[in-house]
């Protein structure tokens, strides 16, 4: 992770970028995002038991960038990287 230094000299550059340069931010963020989607379904399996938001459930199926979670007999439709496993 990059310090909060290093993250805030990002967030100050993006007004002086055209819309080219916007354009590949986005996509670098989108590529990032589906990466860590990815890494967060080869941790989880069926059964475990996942927080998200302020709900705590159980993993009933993983599909490719989202998962059911069974909370309290309803079935949620969750992004992977919204979960994080309860120990």
């Amino acid at each position: 992770m990059q310090s909060f230094k290093e993250l805030r000299n990002i967030i100050l550059g993006i007004p002086k970028l055209n819309n080219d340069e916007v354009n590949e931010v986005i996509q670098a963020c989108k590529r990032r995002r589906a990466r860590l989607c990815r890494e967060n379904a080869f941790k989880l399996k069926r059964g475990d038991i996942v927080r998200f938001a302020h709900y705590q459930g159980e993993i009933e199926q993983i599909k490719i960038k989202k998962a059911i979670i069974n909370v309290k007999g309803q079935r949620w439709n969750v992004p992977l990287n919204t979960l994080e496993k309860v120990a």
